[in-house]
């Protein structure tokens, strides 16, 4: 405690009046080591006084009484400061005394100060975050410095905060702790800001990742669908030539059903980058889940029970395709999980009711569940959260590329669904997914195949890649069409604009040297309104479904094609009918 050398000479004063206290002190300081200043510790303050009472035969009791109340006044008036500040304050008298704490301090631990004052840290905090303090109490004891800690504690009510503590050591005149005085700020708030940070630079890094496999799978996979579609086109072709039973017929069949896998691949990658295009259409889910089940149940081993239990289920809208790619992941990487010792996989689909808050961020309402669950390895929490990322594998080189998740994921979320996994170590996983059911009642798509239609109509095919238009011309020949083929845009204007009557159809390519499909499109359009259009592209970003018929083409087709979906296609356009 410091002392102003006024307060001091007052507590003389008392015994033999002010000015005599004063010429005597002054003296006195004069006479001895101490420097000539206005303000002394309470330990000189006493010092003197006492020595200026010996010498004049006074009672010393009275100045020292007198220094006691004036240091008690002052503690009276400092603990009235600390309660009114709401930073929390409290000294410690060693590693885990508490001695004064502010009002602010005994709000937090939801006691009174008194029961506070003079009690240990063990009996106050729980075990560990005892220990905790005291650790950091016996650093500052031991480097005699200040230290800022992030310390979590619990409050009066049981609730975990984040505090920033900072311990300072109070040194005596031989440099020795003589007390800690401890602060405290709540970051709870900051820390939960800081945490949510982390989340959305990690989604704002997802979203760069995607952007750029987006870029890179949109440059290749026009291209790559082009070298594509002559392949299917003349083995298809070859194929429905070939002797039934022949070496010719199954060498056509490698053939054909290899290029369909390239296709699917170029496409997984466009669905996984959200550029690819989806043919949504009315689809009951529980007769897409069967023929997964059907074509998974060849590949795995006798020691995985497969367990189902398929209700019927409403329709959804969504891409026959990339539902039964959805079914076949979950399906193999559950498999894969059991690979080594056997065990159940478990695939139930029925209808739920979403309520409200039943799924953070989904919207309540009817929805389509399919439920893959195994008894495989399963994953703790780390693995849980990156499952999704593309790239990310935990199989073994050669076993995964890292993209099932994430394209089932990008799958989901494009048909306004919701995915969610629940997994414990050497417990198993289950998947969840979750699709709207259609509101209103439409029909359902037919997943019979549908027979191939030939008619005799007049088409214009346009493509800049001379194999593609060949191919097309063959296909639509072979389906008894009349056809006319053209690899510049600009020629197949003029041929149009010198006999609109001559053609009952247009198929053209969307990206083309000077002058794009859409372009042509207008053009024709604006020569003849009636005429039917359906533009083709291998990828673009600029075109979509949507886009194209609200410019007035009837369809959008993705390359490459078979020829059974082109005929229908055809004949439906031709028919001007819905679908």
């Amino acid at each position: 405690m410091q002392i102003k050398k006024d307060e001091f000479i007052g507590a003389y004063a008392q015994s033999i009046g002010i000015e005599t206290a004063r010429e005597l002190i002054n003296k006195k300081i004069d006479d001895s080591t101490l420097e000539n200043r206005e303000i002394y510790t309470s330990e000189e303050a006493a010092r003197i006084c006492g020595e200026l009472a010996n010498e004049g035969g006074l009672i010393r009791i009275v100045a020292r009484s007198f220094l006691v109340q004036l240091e008690r006044r002052r503690a009276e008036e400092k603990a009235l400061l600390l309660d009114n500040i709401e930073t929390q304050v409290w000294y410690l008298t060693d590693v885990e005394t508490y001695g004064v704490v502010n009002k602010a301090m005994s709000n937090f631990l939801g006691m009174k100060k008194e029961d506070l004052e003079a009690k240990k840290l063990w009996n106050i905090l729980d075990r560990e975050e005892a220990r905790a303090c005291i650790a950091c109490n016996k650093k500052v004891f031991r480097e005699k410095k200040q230290i800022q800690t992030e310390q979590w504690l619990k409050n009066g009510k049981g609730a975990l905060r984040a505090l920033s503590v900072v311990t300072t050591p109070k040194l005596d005149v031989n440099g020795n702790v003589e007390y800690l005085m401890c602060t405290a700020r709540d970051i709870t708030e900051r820390k939960r800001m800081e945490k949510e940070k982390k989340k959305l630079e990690a989604r704002l890094r997802q979203t760069q990742k995607m952007e750029a496999i987006g870029t890179l799978s949109g440059g290749i996979a026009h291209d790559f669908n082009n070298i594509l579609f002559p392949i299917l086109g003349y083995s298809e072709m070859l194929l429905n030539n070939a002797p039934d039973d022949s070496d010719l017929k199954h060498d056509l069949s490698v053939i054909f059903n290899g290029a369909k896998r390239a296709r699917d691949l170029v496409r997984q990658i466009l669905t996984f980058s959200r550029q690819g295009k989806y043919d949504l259409k009315p689809i009951k889910v529980h007769l897409v889940i069967k023929e997964a089940l059907k074509l998974i149940k060849s590949s795995i081993p006798a020691t995985i029970d497969i367990m189902q239990n398929i209700e019927d289920c409403q329709s959804v809208m969504a891409d026959y395709t990339q539902i039964h790619q959805v079914a076949i992941n979950l399906f193999t990487n559950a498999y894969h999980a059991m690979e080594k010792k056997g065990g159940k996989l478990k695939v139930t689909l029925k209808e739920v009711d979403l309520r409200a808050d039943d799924l953070k961020g989904v919207p309540t309402g009817t929805y389509v569940c399919l439920m893959v669950s195994d008894t495989g390895i399963g994953m703790d929490q780390s693995i849980i959260d990156r499952i999704f990322d593309p790239y990310f594998t935990t199989k073994k080189e050669g076993k995964g590329t890292g993209l099932g998740l994430a394209i089932v994921h990008g799958i989901i979320k494009s048909h306004s669904g919701h995915i969610s996994v629940y997994s414990e170590p050497d417990k198993g996983t289950e998947f969840y997914v979750y699709l709207p059911v259609i509101k209103t009642r439409q029909q359902t798509e037919q997943l019979e195949t549908q027979p191939i239609e030939k008619s005799s109509e007049r088409i214009l095919v346009v493509d800049d890649e001379k194999m593609i238009v060949e191919i097309q011309q063959k296909m639509l020949e072979w389906l008894g069409y009349d056809v006319t083929a053209s690899t510049s845009s600009v020629e197949a204007l003029k041929a149009f604009q010198a006999n609109p009557d001559k053609f009952d159809l247009i198929i053209t390519d969307m990206t083309m040297p000077n002058m794009a499909g859409d372009q042509l499109a207008q053009k024709i359009m604006d020569i003849r309104t009636d005429i039917p259009i359906i533009l083709c592209s291998g990828f673009s970003e600029n075109m979509s479904n949507e886009k194209a018929k609200s410019l007035g083409i009837k369809d959008f087709l993705m390359k490459p094609v078979l020829m059974k979906d082109l005929s229908i296609m055809v004949r439906r356009v031709l028919d001007n009918k819905e679908f």
